[in-house]
């Protein structure tokens, strides 16, 4: 992916699937994408229902080749 391509990917990334679920990302976005996806919203626990939602997405990326979501961990106390 060029950067252009790899910037419009972030870009929709955050806005399609991050902001507009109420989550946040923290991670690293260059040839390879990794991060933590995490609830901006007391009270919100993610869940696996957010789990498949992600891989959903990302597998729907045509750009994206060989997805991996990991399992849910405790961010705060793993």
């Amino acid at each position: 992916m060029n950067e252009a391509d790899r910037d419009s990917f972030v870009d929709q990334f955050l806005l399609e699937l991050i902001e507009a679920n109420g989550l946040g990302f923290g991670g690293g976005i260059n040839n390879t994408f990794s991060g933590y996806i995490v609830a901006m919203k007391a009270n919100v626990k993610i869940d696996e229902t957010h789990r498949e939602l992600v891989r959903a997405w990302l597998e729907r990326q045509s750009m994206l080749k060989n997805v991996v979501i990991g399992p849910l961990q405790d961010a705060w106390y793993n």
